[in-house]
């Protein structure tokens, strides 16, 4: 294993404009994580990875239309390489993932359901000579959330599903 194992969180903010436009700026922060398989990779054993900032996001969306209680839109978030890439946190240039969201709002919970495209630059990890390489580039990816309101317009309970192909 490469990663054992990752604990992440989120620090997001969005500013509404015009009723139809939103931006955001995205930094995900890697709390602690950790590795059996650095070695594999060509890091020295027993070398460690660590705790850091992720590629920061700036997120451009935009409300196409509204009907009844389905909503559709677009975003396109750009992600620049400020996390560092040796240690899993980012990726190694600007990144571009074009996406169409279709959403379903209720008064009691929300579906969100995204189509997208990242488009990155193309990476390649030889992992060890029995396992060969790893290629990272451009991939095809859905996803499904759901948002439950816990405590009116305060705090939310959201899952979400991410699949991705490239």
């Amino acid at each position: 294993e490469i990663i054992k194992y990752q604990v992440n969180m989120d620090l997001l903010v969005a500013f509404g404009l015009f009723d139809r436009l939103e931006i955001g700026l995205h930094l995900p922060v890697n709390l602690s994580q950790d590795s059996d398989g650095l070695d594999t990779i060509g890091r020295t054993a027993g070398s460690s990875i660590g705790a850091g900032l992720g590629d920061l996001r700036i997120i451009p969306k935009v409300r196409v239309f509204t009907k009844g209680i389905f909503t559709f839109g677009l975003a396109a978030p750009l992600s620049l390489p400020t996390g560092d890439e040796s240690d899993f946190l980012g990726d190694t240039g600007v990144t571009w993932t074009p996406k169409a969201i279709l959403a379903l709002n209720t008064k009691y919970v929300d579906v969100g359901f995204n189509l997208g495209f990242r488009l990155r630059p193309k990476q390649v990890f030889q992992v060890s000579a029995q396992q060969g390489t790893v290629i990272v580039d451009d991939e095809l990816f859905v996803s499904l959330g759901a948002r439950v309101p816990i405590v009116d317009k305060k705090f939310d309970l959201i899952a979400d599903w991410y699949l991705s192909m490239g």
